[in-house]
């Protein structure tokens, strides 16, 4: 079985920069030009699973600028931006998916007309960095034009690409126009010699501009909070983390069909615990207890294209209560 056939992608990229500093102020301008070539190769195993398709090739090339700036207001406090062309050649697996499951009702479906991704990018953002810590903040807003949409779920039976073998098909879209914008916070702060309190958190905000509809693979709002100890005389350190996520509020419903509620993923709140030692140069043993309280909560990712009254919601869900452990030797 083959969910696409056998794949080589050849990926090259040349970039270019230059930093030009005027004062406090330096300039940051750049140039890449991308090449993507795929070439699929099918055999025996794919054809036999999916009749009557053959795999595409796909060839593209791309060159985009960018340019940042960086500002040091004083010796802790920096402004910086930067806008960026971008561009994302389309995943093998998603020009040429091939994958049923008549069991659950679903199928995917190629599609071999794919196009690149092109986007425009703005961040703007402010760093302090000072002896007790650091904080960042930062603001972006892109704008896309072919957003590669994966495995989004097609209106069948109306939609052409709708497959006869299943009642729900899959296949990765191209959206016309889609803005994602939205907010990243971090910073650290050394409570004392051996203790470090650190946080992250992160809202984005997404719309398929060309259909007025909200974009359903954008994650909800996240928050990451730890507090470490670590040793500075010795081989040992440990931390506890916090991850709290809220629920998913914005969600285009026409994409599930007539009828059907989509599920819609709870807020929740995760606790996990590490613990590293280094007995010896090179050699570090890592530990860790996750979702010590054994909270059932699931990922958006995971649960974007679920019906609210499925009966296998529970399949979706992220791992309870678990134990890793790990060693690794550098030499």
């Amino acid at each position: 079985m083959r969910d696409f056939p056998n794949s080589t992608t050849s990926q090259t990229a040349l970039f270019a920069q230059d930093e030009i500093q005027i004062g406090r102020l330096t300039l940051i301008p750049g140039l890449r030009h991308d090449r993507y070539e795929l070439e699929p190769e099918s055999d025996s195993i794919f054809a036999a699973d999916n009749p009557g398709i053959t795999p595409a090739r796909l060839k593209f090339s791309s060159t985009t600028p960018r340019l940042g700036a960086l500002w040091q207001l004083t010796d802790v406090h920096s402004l910086y931006g930067q806008v960026a062309k971008g561009f994302r050649a389309p995943p093998y697996n998603d020009v040429n998916i091939g994958f049923t499951n008549l069991l659950f009702g679903y199928t995917a479906v190629p599609n071999p007309n794919l196009k690149p991704e092109k986007s425009t990018g703005l961040e703007l953002g402010w760093r302090a960095t000072g002896a007790a810590g650091s904080v960042g903040l930062a603001w972006f807003d892109n704008r896309y034009r072919d957003f590669i949409d994966s495995q989004f779920m097609l209106q069948c039976p109306g939609d052409p690409s709708c497959s006869p073998l299943a009642p729900t098909t899959f296949q990765s879209v191209n959206r016309a126009k889609v803005r994602i914008y939205g907010l990243e916070a971090r910073g650290e702060w050394r409570l004392a010699r051996d203790w470090t309190l650190r946080g992250a958190y992160a809202w984005a905000h997404g719309d398929d501009q060309s259909a007025g509809v909200p974009l359903n693979s954008v994650a909800p709002a996240k928050l990451v909070l730890g507090v470490q100890w670590r040793d500075k005389k010795g081989p040992f350190g440990a931390e506890a983390v916090m991850t709290a996520a809220a629920k998913k509020t914005r969600i285009d419903s026409s994409q599930y069909g007539a009828g059907v509620t989509p599920f819609v993923s709870p807020s929740y709140q995760v606790f996990d615990l590490f613990g590293w030692w280094r007995p010896a140069k090179g050699v570090t043993v890592q530990a860790g207890l996750f979702n010590v309280f054994d909270k059932k909560y699931w990922l958006w990712s995971n649960a974007r294209l679920l019906n609210a009254n499925a009966q296998n919601l529970d399949l979706f869900s992220s791992p309870g209560r678990n134990l890793s452990a790990s060693a690794k030797l550098e030499f």
